[in-house]
């Protein structure tokens, strides 16, 4: 397992299917007492899914994936990141629906809440091969 941190805010009001945004090696990649790839170390992720809130209180959805960080020339392949987020649902807007016939159709504008996942958010993913890396230099 490995930590990562988002490097770029998210919103599922903007990302979309196949959108990419940064990653950071947020702590060390160690093996047997050495680092061998510090923290800080860049990647991608993708955004695998990407609605905005809809009418009648429909919440937002984002789903997001990681792809690689690159270390010294190595793209190294990550996955196991199954990051799924989903915005609130606007309780009032189950109510204004039903009472559409007695309001009219002011009630189906009420929207759920987007998905927001904040600059820094740390998560954890998984090297996904096995990755031949130069040695550390001393």
């Amino acid at each position: 397992m490995v930590e990562l941190e988002i490097a770029a805010p998210l919103t599922s009001r903007t990302s979309r299917h196949g959108d990419d945004f940064p990653i950071r090696l947020a702590a060390p990649i160690v093996v047997d007492g050495v680092e061998l790839v510090p923290a800080g170390a860049t990647g991608m992720g993708e955004v695998v899914h990407g609605a905005r809130s809809r009418m009648g209180g429909g919440a937002g959805e984002l789903t997001l994936a990681v792809r690689y960080l690159d270390h010294a020339g190595t793209r190294i392949p990550l996955h196991r990141l199954r990051y799924f987020q989903a915005g609130r649902s606007n309780e009032h807007a189950a109510a204004a629906v039903m009472m559409t016939p007695y309001v009219g159709l002011v009630g189906l504008l009420i929207t759920g809440r987007e998905v927001r996942v904040p600059e820094g958010t740390i998560v954890q993913a998984q090297v996904a091969a096995d990755t031949a890396l130069a040695p550390p230099t001393p």
